[in-house]
């Protein structure tokens, strides 16, 4: 009978000592168990911001969560959740007025990690959500920064379920600032990737549009550094992404620089005896513009910056394949520069294959006519509005992407809200890119003109007061204009 009663008591002890382990919900979710089969449903600010924080955190993993309504965040800056090791799924909702305004690292020793999330790792998966208008501004500091819209840094270090899935997120109208003074890792998802383990990292279907500034070092539409460095053999895969990003840094000094449309810099290290962690970047998409002020040690591309890997790795760790770069220019006066990435390391071991790039980008004002992987295959404004383009490729364009042929460059299909179904053959309506400006006419007074880039994304509404709309756009690309049942496209 003892013994019996020890044994309930020592159940008992367990039970509470696992009850109390849990994170303590302050204000119930609106419903759910945090179950994947009934998560905890989010539908107000302050359970997305209060409550949720509770579960970000470096030893809390497990919990699903869903969003059950669009949530607003305009007004008050949002405070930045911490680890995030557990599921949130948007369910195709909205988050408006994202901002953030923090520091960067204030000594040269120190590094802080800013964006919706501050960190993301073991098991943590992202997905279905979109964020409209996000402001995200990493004010000067001596030390260093990892500033990502979504994730400012992603430590994918663990022994279970390390695994990482970022995967139908959208930013649209996107400004992102990083003025760290020492590393200013910067991306429209994710600022810097490190892979310490065998997980696998994916970002898979999601789009960036707007712009990314600052002193940048190391930036990218979607990362800003992907660095892995394990001898376990994981990967980091970017797919299907999607940026409409003008990227730009103000850093003048002999210090790194390394932009891409996609990524910054795909870094990997091998030793040659021991099988290293992958990096993938194939089937994306990127547009916009890319510039750096005078710096010799600036590496620019359409795709990556800098492709960084080691001379000993028994095989091709870095692969970028399949990729489209359709920049209209990119600026970069005193590095080096091309249309797919700008530079790799010295005899390093890569793969750049199949890559197209828009046949009028130009590097400093000048079309690349050589060939070589680092400035992929030429196509014109047509083909690239093509869906054969694509399907050559190995694009999904049933069922992950979409193309209004003749009209625009493709688009995801899951981006709710976004494309053109149908253009129609313009009547009268004309534009026209003059002087810096898209002058549109041919339109009946009072008709709303509406201009759309290629990613179906409106850039401006207005109902038109004279014969004349001039538009000053937000990057240079391929735009459909419409106005009553008309619609035009142009290259701007």
């Amino acid at each position: 009978m003892k013994q019996n009663y020890f044994n309930l008591a020592r159940c008992a002890a367990a039970f509470l000592l696992t009850l109390f382990a849990l994170p303590a919900v302050a204000q119930e979710f609106s419903s759910g168990s945090g179950t994947a089969s009934d998560p905890y449903i989010i539908t107000n600010r302050t359970q997305l911001e209060t409550e949720l924080a509770t579960f970000a955190a470096a030893d809390i993993t497990g919990y699903y969560f869903k969003l059950g309504n669009d949530i607003d965040l305009s007004g008050a800056d949002w405070q930045i959740l911490d680890t995030w090791q557990c599921s949130l799924d948007g369910d195709g909702h909205k988050i408006t007025g994202l901002k953030i305004n923090k520091d960067a690292g204030q000594t040269s020793t120190t590094t802080q990690s800013r964006g919706f999330f501050s960190k993301a790792g073991r098991g943590a998966v992202i997905k279905n959500l979109i964020f409209e208008n996000a402001q995200v501004n990493i004010t000067d500091g001596a030390g260093s920064a990892n500033a990502g819209a979504l994730v400012g840094y992603i430590d994918a270090r663990g022994s279970v379920n390390s695994d990482v899935l970022i995967e139908n997120v959208h930013f649209k109208n996107l400004t992102l600032t990083n003025n760290a003074q020492k590393n200013a890792y910067t991306g429209g998802i994710v600022g810097n990737i490190r892979d310490f383990s065998a997980a696998s990292i994916t970002i898979n279907r999601c789009s960036v549009q707007g712009t990314i500034s600052g002193s940048l070092s190391f930036a990218g539409g979607i990362a800003g550094l992907v660095a892995d460095a394990t001898k376990v053999g994981g990967s980091t895969t970017i797919s299907n992404c999607s940026t409409d990003v003008d990227i730009t840094t103000t850093r003048t000094t002999e210090e790194l620089v390394y932009l891409g449309g996609i990524v910054g810099a795909p870094n990997q290290i091998g030793d040659g005896e021991n099988v290293y962690d992958q990096i993938i970047i194939e089937k994306n998409l990127a547009a916009g513009k890319i510039s750096a002020p005078i710096n010799k040690e600036a590496r620019l591309g359409g795709i990556a910056g800098f492709i960084l890997c080691t001379t000993y790795a028994s095989d091709n760790l870095v692969t970028l394949t399949n990729n489209v770069a359709a920049q209209t220019t990119i600026t970069n006066p005193d590095g080096r520069s091309h249309r797919i990435f700008g530079a790799h390391s010295a005899g390093g071991k890569y793969v750049a294959e199949n890559n197209l790039a828009y046949d009028n980008l130009l590097i400093n004002g000048v079309k690349e006519t050589a060939n070589g992987d680092s400035i992929g295959t030429s196509k014109t404004s047509a083909q690239l509005m093509q869906k054969a383009t694509y399907v050559a490729l190995g694009w999904d364009m049933d069922n992950v992407w979409d193309i209004t042929e003749g009209s625009t460059m493709p688009w995801l299909r899951d981006f709710s809200g976004t494309g053109i179904q149908a253009v129609a053959a313009a009547q009268t309506l004309k534009a026209v890119a003059a002087g810096g400006l898209l002058k549109i006419s041919g339109y009946a007074l009072g008709q709303t003109v509406t201009v759309y880039n290629a990613h179906g994304i409106p850039v401006y509404s207005r109902k038109a007061a004279g014969e004349t709309v001039s538009v000053k756009l937000p990057a240079h690309g391929v735009y459909i204009v419409s106005a009553g049942n008309q619609k035009a496209k142009v290259l701007f």
